[in-house]
């Protein structure tokens, strides 16, 4: 069993690949991929950790699994998922899924290596074929939409309308540090996000979010999520234009009824001395 230490699950861009996958790694999975595609079972088992090698019952699994790769040149085999897991023993395990299409087929191959002193090794294999890649999956588009994905994206609109608005009435208010009010205005609480194409709603109730909504994907070729938050930021900031307003409003009013001069009595003819009806 291997004691975890630090866990990171990346693929935010191309060039952190490397990073997370060094070269000889992954040299290393594209070389039992080839292996796998065009070679007997048995000659895939010089890849995995010698306790797994000697194995019969692993080299029966990976006969199973290799009727799932396709055969054939692939024109596409590229990284789409990196998970990283450090022990304290300096033992690194790398979960790293390729994508490939070959022969008219897409499928995705999961490689679970132990790397120790830059020796990788396979200790796992998964291998899912599927319909088409995961860009076009994935795709930000009203094809792939799903009805939860529509209605956040309408709340998305009318949070960042309310954020943006609220952010406007303080630039033109009289308001003193309009600035941080400004910034004030655009922050959202709280923070739900639902995924595009099947409507997974996962939320963070201990969040804030500029703009109060967004939008963001998971990794190169994972899903978009659409995130949503409370903006509460907007509706502090417009209460506090409203009262500051009112209060100007009304020492205006008191200032101007201190310089209004007291209106003197006057008397009638019929009050005056000597009068006569």
């Amino acid at each position: 069993m291997m004691a975890v230490l630090t866990t990171g699950c990346v693929m935010p861009s191309k060039d952190m690949t490397t990073r997370f996958v060094p070269p000889a790694t992954d040299q290393f999975a594209r070389a039992f991929i080839d292996t796998l595609q065009h070679q007997p079972p048995r000659a895939a088992l010089k890849f995995f950790v010698p306790q797994m090698a000697t194995n019969d019952t692993v080299a029966d699994s990976i006969a199973m699994l290799q009727r799932l790769v396709p055969q054939g040149q692939p024109d596409t085999l590229q990284i789409v998922a990196v998970n990283v897991n450090h022990s304290y023993t300096g033992l690194v395990q790398r979960n790293i899924t390729y994508q490939m299409h070959a022969s008219g087929k897409w499928v995705l191959i999961q490689l679970i290596l132990w790397d120790e002193n830059d020796r990788p090794e396979v200790v796992g294999l998964h291998v899912w074929p599927e319909p088409s890649s995961l860009q076009s999956r994935t795709a930000l588009s009203m094809r792939h939409a799903s009805p939860g994905g529509l209605i956040a994206a309408l709340f998305a609109v009318i949070v960042l309308t309310i954020s943006v608005y609220a952010a406007v009435q303080v630039v033109r208010s009289p308001l003193k540090r309009r600035w941080l009010w400004v910034i004030v205005a655009l922050i959202g609480f709280g923070k739900f996000e639902i995924e595009w194409r099947t409507g997974i709603v996962r939320q963070q109730w201990l969040a804030v979010q500029l703009f109060g909504a967004g939008i963001v994907r998971d990794g190169l070729y994972g899903p978009w999520w659409i995130s949503l938050a409370m903006p509460g930021g907007a509706f502090l900031a417009l209460d506090r234009r409203r009262r500051s307003i009112a209060g100007q409003a009304a020492a205006r009013a008191a200032l101007a009824a201190t310089s209004i001069p007291p209106q003197q009595p006057t008397k009638s003819l019929e009050q005056l001395p000597g009068a006569t009806p």
